[in-house]
């Protein structure tokens, strides 16, 4: 039995932070994305959404400084008024990267979003950052972090999930370790039909842009040739559209080893 095909395969959060090596993690995340796409499938469109923090460059700083400064075998165009860059390599594949943002909350919670937005929207309570993004017509995301959906934290996800349902969307991570029970809110949220995103969500250490593109999602029946940003509000707005998760969460030791050494470096 073959493989299945996909028309779309994307990574739902990364990062690309001023310690990596650019050129080598879009040589990475392109590879391992088009490993996912399985067979029979040579028109298959590769996304990521590229998750902006405050206090690191933004998607277009790096691209129109670094990578092109670095002479290597990538380019960017912008599209759909900067808010996609297409990244071509000299074999001529490309990459849509889709601009995104991370909130980090008063409660110390994360909220993800499509498109740019004012910095001045980090530090506000979980609430009032989700109400901002319906009001523009987003489902906002809430992606899974380590030791941050426990407790009193974790009550106000499930919380959210309870009264909004669809209305929120939430994204697993690579280093959420195999191999364990998945989080009450990740249950709750397949009950209540919330899309339920993957992505390799990167830490802000030198070489941990190897494990771009390790998880990620695919969905056979979306048009690879539509708009990257709206392929992404459709799948968060009609979360019964199939989509497949596809790649490997690290193992409890990975994940582990990886988190160890985030801490001593941030020490």
């Amino acid at each position: 039995m073959s493989a299945p095909s996909f028309q779309v395969i994307l990574d739902a959060h990364i990062h690309l932070y001023p310690c990596y090596d650019l050129p080598r993690a879009l040589d990475g995340l392109l590879s391992r994305l088009q490993r996912r796409a399985g067979s029979g499938a040579p028109g298959t469109r590769y996304l990521a959404v590229v998750a902006e923090r405050i206090g690191n460059p933004t998607l277009k700083d790096l691209l129109t400084g670094p990578l092109l400064k670095s002479g290597g075998n990538w380019t960017a165009t912008a599209a759909d008024g900067e808010a996609v860059w297409i990244c071509r390599n000299a074999s001529g594949a490309s990459l849509s990267l889709i601009v995104g943002r991370q909130f980090a909350t008063r409660e110390k919670l994360e909220v993800l979003a499509l498109g740019s937005h004012p910095a001045a929207l980090d530090g506000l309570p979980i609430r009032q950052i989700i109400e901002t993004l319906r009001a523009e017509g987003q489902v906002p995301i809430l992606p899974w972090s380590p030791g941050k959906w426990l407790f009193a934290r974790g009550r106000i996800v499930r919380d959210l999930i309870e009264e909004m349902g669809p209305g929120v969307a939430l994204c697993d991570t690579a280093i959420r370790p195999r191999g364990i029970p998945s989080p009450s809110p990740f249950r709750r949220a397949r009950q209540l039909n919330c899309r339920i995103l993957a992505g390799s969500d990167p830490l802000p250490l030198p070489g941990e842009e190897k494990g771009l593109g390790s998880y990620a999602m695919g969905w056979p029946e979306a048009d690879p040739t539509a708009n990257p940003v709206n392929l992404v509000r459709d799948l968060l707005i009609h979360p019964a559209k199939p989509a497949i998760l596809l790649g490997r969460r690290n193992s409890v030791w990975h994940a582990l080893s990886r988190l160890v050494r985030y801490h001593a470096r941030k020490a």
